[in-house]
């Protein structure tokens, strides 16, 4: 169950999955969603198993710029950057891209963008010079990927958990011992640790907080918006 996100975060999971998937078959079974980087690393799955209703796809990379400035100006805050190189500042909350900027990070689009396809066609039954039919941000249930390519088959986790039994040639009717692990936060505000909870506490203070800190814009708007 994932909306998406950060292209570097899915990238890295990717290529875990991938390595993962040297030694032994990989089945990625999505829930309610599963799109934009929830599919990017699904794509490094042998099978992809979801629901007809399941909302997946959206191929595509998306990122925005937000000026803080005038805000800044209005409640009379001065702020002071000191950059060192002629893009160091792009990212910074009071700056608007200039043209040459806005050109660089559309570049970096198009490039992120041509290594989600890549990963995609290598493999999906799809070529990379279709991709764009059933890409460019465009959202599918289930079913719809299903029959673009997107998805190999409907079922519950009892079904992916067959499934991957017979990828991975085991013997069916032994029992199979399935770990499950769950590692989203309950809330996203820090709990106290109690004994042998250190992990899950740790969890949450990374998901909450920081996340809302750390994270990059994700999309690109044709305008430019300001707050009065």
């Amino acid at each position: 169950d994932s909306p998406g996100g950060s292209a570097l975060a899915s990238d890295m999971m990717w290529r875990e999955i991938r390595r993962v998937g040297e030694k032994k078959p990989v089945l990625a079974y999505m829930g309610s969603t599963a799109a934009s980087g929830g599919y990017y690393i699904s794509a490094a799955c042998d099978h992809i198993m979801a629901q007809p209703g399941t909302i997946t796809g959206s191929i595509g990379v998306f990122t925005m710029n937000s000026s803080s400035s005038q805000l800044y100006e209005r409640v009379a805050i001065k702020r002071e950057a000191l950059d060192r190189g002629a893009q160091a500042g792009i990212y910074r909350q009071d700056h608007i891209w200039t043209p040459r900027e806005r050109s660089l990070v559309e570049a970096s689009i198009v490039d992120l963008y041509e290594r989600f396809k890549l990963i995609v066609s290598e493999k999906r039954p799809l070529e990379l010079e279709a991709l764009d039919e059933v890409a460019l941000g465009r959202v599918w249930t289930g079913r719809q990927a299903q029959a673009h390519g997107l998805v190999d088959s409907f079922g519950d986790f009892e079904d992916a958990v067959a499934q991957l039994i017979k990828m991975a040639d085991l013997p069916e009717d032994e029992q199979t011992e399935i770990a499950v692990i769950d590692l989203f936060p309950k809330s996203d505000e820090p709990l106290i640790p109690a004994p042998f909870e250190l992990q899950e506490e740790m969890i949450r203070l990374f998901f909450g907080r920081w996340r809302d800190q750390l994270s990059q814009p994700q999309y690109l708007l044709p305008a430019t918006i300001r707050f009065w």
